[in-house]
């Protein structure tokens, strides 16, 4: 018995023995992979540091570093990385929401700045030197538009110079977006006072002068007609042509604005460029028409100085190309993308008897325009009546000749064409 008892205690015993190996095998073999899983898990860590960096303008941070866009650069994307090659100028509602409030918050800032209202000033300065109303009006314009511009780069170096093209909108030209109260778009009338909307009303903007921007709209502002009856001066009347797009385009505009607009503080107002730019653009327009248009200039004004332009003393002739204007700078204009300006440039291409001509002479058949309307009809997407053209062609021109002296109706006067009143009067049909 006790032989078997101890042979069954010595089983117990080493069945305990081998039960507990294979515990602590087991155990340790768990304790084994919980470490590795730890191990693991503390590389992990170690792979994603924590981020030390503030990045700026929409850079992400990476450890102690920042991943840029590619608008900015710099340890922390801080700096802007400018554009290279020509400067690029668009209509104002061709430009995106994004655009349209940098140009605005640039302006704004450059506003504060004693080079930017030095410029501003100097235009009052030197209203009466000699840059209006001769042939210094639109190269030192030009000239001023530039530096305007420079400085505006110097707060954000994204930004250039809009223009509003006045001609699409003329029969209503104070319905357009760029005179809505949006934070990205001007701002309204001020009926003759301060304008209370947009971000340069009163409280928010304060021109150099003192008070506030003020406005008055009024009238209708020049139509496609008469802009392309200016572009059709040839080269060898360049007088006449800066003559025309002056007093007939450029003058009209300022007081129709009104207000700050229309005054020796016009500058002051951030509408001036906005007018000035598309009145540079249509110079440039009037030059690309040929290599005669391209350079040409009064008779012994190319070369003269033009005034308030120091420290260095700039002519007609360094401004004319706008491919190389002072300081290396390259400007090109494109061209209205808008719906309304491709229609338009279309219909003219079909019509150009129609509206382009200064005067209907008295003995063109009445049916031949109305012919042409016809046919511009389907570009316009309008359903104007025959009887309405007619009898608007029969109030504004009774056909008769002139007298001595007195000139003939012009086609703009007497059907009061625009692209807008077109459409409008088509949806009333």
């Amino acid at each position: 018995m006790l032989l078997f008892g101890g042979r069954q205690a010595g089983g117990s015993f080493a069945q305990l023995l081998a039960f507990t190996l294979i515990v602590l095998i087991v155990v340790d073999h768990a304790s084994g992979w919980w470490l590795i899983r730890r191990r693991r898990a503390a590389r992990r860590r170690q792979a994603v540091p924590t981020c030390t960096a503030v990045c700026q303008n929409g850079g992400t941070c990476s450890g102690s570093s920042c991943s840029c866009t590619s608008a900015f650069t710099g340890s922390t994307c801080q700096t802007p990385v400018c554009p290279t090659g020509c400067r690029v100028r668009k209509e104002i509602h061709d430009m995106t929401q994004a655009e349209r409030l940098r140009f605005i918050t640039a302006y704004k800032t450059a506003y504060s700045r004693n080079d930017f209202r030095t410029l501003i000033r100097s235009h009052q300065d030197n209203f009466n030197t000699g840059i209006h109303n001769g042939p210094h009006f639109l190269p030192w314009h030009r000239w001023y538009i530039l530096q305007v511009e420079n400085v505006l780069k110097r707060v954000d170096c994204h930004v250039t110079m809009p223009y509003w093209d006045w001609s699409l909108v003329s029969g209503d030209p104070w319905s357009a977006p760029v005179w809505s109260d949006a934070p990205h778009y001007f701002g309204g009338n001020g009926h003759g006072r301060c304008i209370s909307t947009g971000p340069f009303r009163s409280g928010q903007f304060t021109p150099i002068s003192g008070g506030c921007l003020r406005r008055s709209f009024g009238g209708s502002t020049p139509s496609v007609p008469d802009v392309t009856r200016v572009l059709d001066v040839s080269a060898a009347s360049v007088s006449k042509f800066l003559t025309d797009i002056e007093a007939n385009l450029h003058n009209r505009v300022h007081c129709d604005i009104g207000g700050t607009m229309c005054s020796r503080s016009a500058a002051e107002a951030p509408d001036f460029f906005l007018h000035h730019d598309f009145i540079d653009k249509l110079w440039s327009d009037w030059q690309g028409k040929s290599s005669a248009h391209a350079l040409d200039f009064p008779p012994g004004q190319l070369h003269k100085n033009m005034p308030a332009t120091s420290p260095v003393e700039v002519t007609p002739y360094h401004v004319i190309n706008l491919s190389t204007q002072p300081g290396g700078v390259c400007v090109r204009y494109q061209q209205p993308q808008s719906e309304i300006a491709r229609r338009l440039a279309a219909a003219l291409k079909v019509v150009p008897q129609f509206w382009l001509p200064t005067h209907l002479p008295c003995d063109q058949p009445l049916h031949g325009t109305v012919d042409a309307i016809k046919q511009s009809r389907a570009l316009l997407h309008t359903t104007i009546k025959y009887k309405f053209v007619q009898s608007n062609f029969e109030r504004g021109l009774s056909c008769k000749m002139p007298t001595p002296g007195e000139e003939k109706p012009s086609i703009g006067s007497a059907l009061g064409f625009n692209l807008l009143t077109l459409e409008r009067l088509a949806k009333q049909q």
